[in-house]
């Protein structure tokens, strides 16, 4: 179009008043820019460049890129946690710190002003990172002989309730905390610390080995007087003026990881190793084979009375029985039985009112007992 065909605010493009427009535009995008990065930061640098174009001429908007530079106002501390309400700080970043903070932006004229959009400028900061003015007043810095005595204080307060641990009848001879670190925040004071522990017994302890004849039997697991090595958490609370300790050490976690005493092993508890149990376990072993062929029968006939094809028809009395060991650890039972007809069966008996056959029974152990689980066909047994 012909220049007089544009509003009377124009300037030609490569003019003196084109260069001064565009300076004039790119001081108040520096302008836009420092406040943008707010009190923290100050603008050292900046560069423009690629300013393209992006509106109309009703609604002008201008995309561009950005190379800048700021330094840190003052330095920055995080916030590690609260001891005996007093706030612990750490220092971050150290005042003059230079940050480049490249990217991209937009600027739109909405009739009467600009607005700044800024991109990927990474002048954030982490969680609970302020400047130090901005914490309570209540504060120390971690390194310094204050933040010292307040964890020395805090260790001591924490051996001293450790001291007077005791759990069921095991004693704590040794305490030392490993790690400690904050798990709270700046309204809630709350730390968990790494602990090993060495504790002892006035006797010697056990745990469960299984069982024989219907008898619990338990093995030796530490002797009377031994040290025991424990790693544990505990956590530490301020409830505003004390804190409120657990170190997660109990007689029922003590009983499950290092055993019990002989009182608390129940009525006639067997030990692996005694006499008793030498003369248990050699009668057990002499009596096996007779006692497993007695649950075995049980089961099979308590199947065959109550689960098999003939249940509630026929009762058995077992002659002949043949074991054999499974791969999966079952067994095979072939049986040979007399079956007779029930008074009252649930329904017909077949083939006359006794009869003699032979089956297989599949068994399996379950809870202390032999249980039956499967059972052939009509003269499947081999005997």
């Amino acid at each position: 179009s012909k220049a007089n065909a544009f509003s009377p605010n124009f300037v030609v493009q490569g003019t003196a008043d084109e260069s001064a427009l565009m300076q004039t535009f790119e001081a108040n995008l520096r302008d836009a820019l420092d406040s943008f990065a707010g009190d923290a930061w100050q603008l050292r640098t900046f560069v423009p460049s690629d300013l393209i174009s992006g509106g109309n001429q009703t609604r002008p908007t201008w995309q561009f890129q950005q190379e800048s530079q700021f330094e840190l106002v003052n330095d920055r501390y995080a916030w590690q946690g609260r001891m005996f309400g007093v706030d612990i700080i750490a220092p971050t970043r150290e005042q003059g710190l230079l940050q480049n903070a490249a990217g991209t932006g937009e600027a739109r004229y909405d009739g009467s002003d600009w607005e700044y959009h800024f991109n990927n400028l990474g002048l954030g900061f982490g969680p609970n990172e302020l400047a130090e003015d901005a914490f309570r007043p209540e504060r120390v810095l971690v390194g310094t002989d204050e933040a010292r005595d307040l964890f020395d204080r805090f260790f001591q307060l924490v051996a001293n309730e450790a001291d007077g641990i005791r759990a069921g009848s095991w004693n704590l001879a040794d305490f030392a905390i490993l790690d400690l670190q904050s798990a709270g925040d700046q309204s809630r004071a709350r730390w968990n610390f790494d602990y090993v522990a060495k504790v002892s017994t006035a006797e010697d302890t056990y745990v469960p080995d299984g069982e024989l004849m219907d008898r619990a039997v338990f093995r030796k697991v530490h002797e009377a007087g031994e040290e025991v090595e424990l790693r544990r958490t505990g956590t530490a609370t301020e409830d505003g003026v004390n804190f409120l300790l657990d170190f997660q050490l109990n007689s029922e976690l003590l009983s499950s990881r290092l055993g019990l005493g002989v009182a608390a092993l129940g009525e006639d508890p067997l030990i692996l190793g005694s006499d008793e149990y030498a003369s248990l376990r050699e009668e057990f072993e002499r009596n096996e084979p007779a006692r497993v062929e007695a649950e075995v029968r049980a089961a099979a006939k308590l199947y065959y009375e109550t689960q098999g094809e003939w249940a509630g028809v026929y009762s058995i009395e077992i002659r002949r029985t043949r074991l054999s060991e499974l791969a999966d650890g079952r067994l095979r039972a072939d049986i040979e039985y007399f079956a007779t007809c029930n008074p009252n069966p649930v329904r017909r008996c077949s083939g006359g009112r006794t009869a003699t056959d032979r089956r297989f029974f599949i068994l399996e152990r379950q809870n202390g007992e032999w249980v039956a689980l499967q059972m052939g066909g009509y003269l499947s047994g081999r005997l």
